[in-house]
């Protein structure tokens, strides 16, 4: 959906930190969690790191699905 209306000098900019450790130490990225918003009602409670740590580790993998589709279209300039 994105590449096809990007121009040839366009930029993708994802952001995380390291609090994806957060995710991680509950076991990864918890789908049921994010899809009940973390509501009180749900059985999980909100925890707001728990959120925050979800956030960035999903931020991770966009960008690593980003990076390796990018590459099958020869069209790849990484940074940092």
């Amino acid at each position: 959906l994105l590449a096809p209306n990007l121009s040839s000098d366009a930029r993708i900019i994802s952001v995380s930190s390291s609090a994806h450790q957060f995710a991680t130490l509950s076991g990864g990225l918890e789908f049921d969690y994010l899809w009940s918003g973390g509501s009180t009602d749900s059985d999980y409670g909100f925890n707001g790191w728990k959120s925050y740590g979800q956030s960035k580790l999903a931020n991770i993998y966009f960008s690593q699905e980003l990076y390796r589709r990018a590459q099958e279209r020869g069209d790849i300039n990484w940074d940092v």
